[in-house]
């Protein structure tokens, strides 16, 4: 949640309430209740998935040949990440509303600048 009043001054157990409030404003009414802490594992596996995946879909779009339409990369994205020995992606809707998040992006890139250093130290030697 992006929050310019709370910002970082607040408990983890507070910000996921305040998720938890959120997802309860929206969720469907035949839906199960769910506790903060569900929702922050929830929340942890879907990261998992969605990082995972973003790499794939990224090197997709940035070696795409030319002609080749955003569904047929979804698709091919989706086929590779299958094929990685994980479970089916299912995550899409999801990635749509996070990938352009500022807050997941730095989340997706602070775990792949480490290899990216220790490559680049790598290369140099």
């Amino acid at each position: 949640m992006t929050d310019a009043i709370v910002g970082t001054d607040q408990t983890d157990v507070h910000f996921w309430k305040r998720v938890l409030a959120v997802y309860n404003e929206f969720k469907l009414p035949c839906s199960a209740e769910l506790t903060h802490d569900q929702v922050r594992k929830k929340f942890g596996r879907i990261t998992t998935s969605l990082k995972r995946f973003i790499g794939i879909y990224e090197n997709q779009m940035r070696t795409a040949e030319s002609g080749r339409s955003e569904a047929d990369i979804k698709t091919l994205s989706m086929q590779l990440y299958n094929t990685e020995g994980n479970p089916k992606f299912a995550y899409w809707e999801e990635f749509l509303v996070l990938r352009n998040s500022p807050k997941f992006r730095a989340i997706c890139e602070q775990e792949i600048a480490p290899g990216l250093k220790h490559t680049r130290r790598q290369l140099q030697q």
